[in-house]
């Protein structure tokens, strides 16, 4: 669809089902995604470190699963803590404070 007949000088762009023209109503959207995207990119400057679940580390959260009484979820996160040695970790789970090598913060 070329909305060249409108005389707006917009051309027949499209995107996810939406013409450029009203694309470019919606200038407030394309704010709200730049900032989205600023703020993205500031996370990704982090130092983070993504760990892989493999199947060592799905086996030692079976086991801290069942040595703390923890959700399997909860005791992956533990499991993959202990393996980078990170000791401290902030949450309002109240389960992970079971743990005696990891240190909880968070309000009670």
């Amino acid at each position: 669809m070329c909305l060249a007949k409108y005389s707006t000088g917009y051309c027949s762009l499209r995107l996810a089902g939406f013409s450029g023209y009203l694309l470019k109503q919606e200038l407030g959207l394309f704010r709200k995604l730049r900032e989205s995207w600023e703020l993205i990119n500031e996370f990704l400057e982090f130092p983070l470190i993504v760990c892989p679940v493999d199947r060592g580390a799905f086996v030692e959260a079976l086991v801290l699963a069942r040595q703390y009484q923890l959700l399997i979820n909860d005791a992956t996160h533990i499991a993959l803590m202990a393996r980078q040695g990170i000791q401290l970790l902030a949450t309002f789970d109240r389960d992970l404070q079971r743990v005696d090598f990891i240190t909880c913060c968070g309000e009670d």
